[in-house]
């Protein structure tokens, strides 16, 4: 039936339900990458929502994960042809079960939805999605989109030949793919993931002002797996305890 299925994201802020005794009420996205099939279930494992995402792309390759708003209602996937030249990025409303964006991404060479893991890539209100991207041409380089969820306009842009970034990066600042770790009250935290080389126990942690257009580091997400908790801005990830027998850097 199904070989495999990811839990995405835990919306924990509803405006329906009450609190209990147990806490507060919570949905679930379960993501089907093979199929490109996504479930919502509820804390009481009914299913709200079970939708087929759509493509434009016949036959499509479905990203490895993908993002879903706090709300639960709005999801961000990408999908590619065969040959993973033809990309598309897609918003889509899992209440109207429609596309609300599409975006042609193929000249891109990865994005964030290729790394594992619970990624924050809509903001609190929904309405605007930052994706992270490597250039592949006409040179290589790394950018990151805020995007409008309603209309598919570009609103910001943070891109690695950027004064801002220049400033808080030494040496070449191309060869990176900038991991979307958080999107919340205008700021995006992003992780520089070297692309193309094998893993490292750390990474670089940046968080950027989308209004003012600052860049500034930080030590919030060194890890790939690592996730957030919203109301006090705690963050926890897996790191390398050297203290532990037989740990390899």
């Amino acid at each position: 039936f199904i070989s495999l299925w990811t839990a995405v994201l835990a919306s924990l802020w509803l405006i329906s339900g009450t609190a209990s005794a147990q806490g507060a009420p919570w949905r679930a996205w379960l993501y089907d990458q093979a199929g490109g099939r996504a479930i919502q279930v509820d804390a009481n494992g009914q299913v709200i929502y079970d939708r087929l995402l759509p493509s434009p792309i016949p036959n499509p390759s479905y990203s490895q994960t993908l993002a879903a708003s706090s709300d639960g209602s709005t999801l961000a996937y990408t999908t590619f042809d065969a040959s993973l030249t033809s990309g598309q990025l897609l918003i889509y409303n899992a209440a109207t079960n429609a596309v609300t964006v599409q975006m042609d991404i193929s000249g891109t060479g990865g994005d964030t939805f290729d790394m594992p893991g619970m990624r924050h890539m809509f903001n609190a209100t929904g309405s605007a999605l930052a994706y992270g991207y490597v250039i592949e041409a006409p040179a290589l380089g790394w950018g990151i989109d805020i995007i409008g969820t309603a209309t598919g306009a570009t609103l910001f842009q943070l891109r690695h030949d950027q004064a801002a970034v220049r400033s808080v990066l030494s040496g070449d600042p191309t060869g990176y793919l900038p991991l979307v770790q958080d999107y919340d009250a205008g700021q995006v935290a992003f992780t520089l993931v070297n692309w193309g080389t094998e893993a490292r126990t750390s990474y670089e942690s940046f968080r950027w002002d989308v209004l003012n257009g600052t860049v500034t580091q930080d030590n919030a997400f060194t890890s790939l797996q690592a996730d957030i908790f919203r109301p006090t801005g705690e963050v926890v990830m897996a790191v390398l305890d050297p203290r532990l027998p037989n740990s390899l850097d």
